[in-house]
């Protein structure tokens, strides 16, 4: 805290410090009794962190794991799990402490392992054939950090599959300017190899017919991105990418996102549905009437947008358990199919939607499935399923 020179009253404003950090740390530890968390261990103290429990530490095992997928040819699951370690930063690293060296150095740490973990997940989205979506990004990385090559180089390929050789080569000689001007060096060998092979127009450029495609069905209207730009809830959305993360392994289940009216429930759903559909899973959305005078409006949407036939969507004769297995049946119908199922405004009052709920989140236990339902209800929260 003070470095070699710490000032006389030093011992004591740190127990001062440590005292009303236990408070916080441990609210209900009894008067006298011994930490747990933040432990008296001579000549100081001892802060145990449990597995998991830091964010930075998290991030890197996610990164570890996202290379492995990629190496083993996975893009989309390297994609989500980089996407959701990049969702769990906040800012620059340990700002409030660039003062002191050791926190420097392992800002500067991090931050290079954030810029790879970026690179990687552009390299994820290139290999699902991304390129189209990912050239403005890419114009803005290179502006910020001018000197790494890779992502000169994958915004060489982006605009190259995307039918813009001309502007390729252009870009291949903003990366040499660059170079020589602040360096004195030409580009790398993997730079200048890239930009003989678009000279050459060489096929193995051409993205690979079994490369996993991008969603060819549009983004539910009701989940379309709108200005101004979703800001905030940093700490909500991570936990969201990490409930998708789950689902999209097979470990799939709900969340409710309960709350009064304006408080952005369904705007921080779209959000979510936005990461899920770039990153190839299926969105499908369902919304309850004005008037609740039919509570399973929602689970027929849904039902119409996988194509059922038209009894299933009226779903005449059938119990609301029965319309919401058949929709979990649907849902679950090819092992590879990823889904989010947005069920907006959900009338929990009602047993019916309750019923129908219930069947479909019983059957997402075991698919690749997550149910996000955005609801105004606070009370009648007994009977939901686990």
């Amino acid at each position: 805290m003070w470095g070699e020179q710490p000032p006389p009253t030093a011992a004591k404003t740190l127990q001062s410090h440590v005292k009303r950090l236990r408070r916080v740390l441990e609210p209900g530890r009894a008067r006298g009794a011994a930490g747990q968390v933040l432990v008296t261990r001579q000549p100081g103290y001892l802060l145990r962190v449990a597995p998991g429990a830091l964010d930075a530490a998290r991030f890197e095992e996610l990164t570890t794991k996202a290379r492995r997928a990629l190496a083993d040819g996975s893009a989309q699951a390297a994609g989500s799990l980089l996407r959701e370690a990049l969702g769990l930063w906040r800012g620059q690293a340990f700002e409030e402490f660039l003062d002191t060296d050791v926190a420097v150095a392992e800002a500067d740490r991090l931050a290079e392992l954030r810029l790879v973990a970026l690179e990687d997940r552009v390299e994820a989205d290139l290999r699902l054939g991304r390129h189209r979506e990912l050239v403005a990004e890419l114009e803005g990385l290179v502006r910020d950090q001018p000197l790494r090559e890779r992502l000169w180089a994958q915004l060489l390929l982006a605009l190259y599959r995307s039918g813009r050789q001309a502007d390729a080569l252009l870009a291949y000689q903003r990366a040499r300017s660059v170079l020589v001007e602040e360096l004195g060096i030409d580009p790398g060998t993997e730079l200048r190899r890239l930009h003989a092979a678009i000279l050459a127009q060489d096929p193995g450029l051409d993205l690979p017919p079994t490369a996993e495609a991008a969603p060819s069905r549009p983004l539910p209207e009701a989940l379309q991105p709108v200005a101004p730009p979703f800001v905030g809830r940093t700490a909500e959305l991570a936990w969201l990418r990490a409930a998708w993360t789950r689902a999209a392994h097979g470990r799939g289940g709900m969340v409710l996102l309960a709350g009064g009216p304006g408080l952005g429930k369904t705007r921080l759903a779209a959000e979510v549905a936005r990461e899920v559909h770039d990153e190839g899973g299926r969105v499908l959305y369902g919304r309850c009437t004005p008037e609740p005078n039919d509570p399973l409006q929602p689970f027929r949407q849904a039902l119409a947008g996988l194509g059922a036939s038209a009894g299933e969507v009226s779903g005449a004769g059938r119990s609301p358990a029965a319309v919401g297995h058949r929709l979990a049946e649907l849902l679950g119908g090819r092992p590879d199919r990823r889904v989010l199922l947005v069920l907006d405004d959900l009338h929990l009052a009602q047993a019916a939607a309750l019923e129908a709920l219930t069947a479909v989140v019983a059957a997402a236990a075991t698919r690749r499935l997550l149910v996000l339902a955005p609801t105004g209800t606070r009370r009648h929260r007994r009977g939901l399923p686990r």
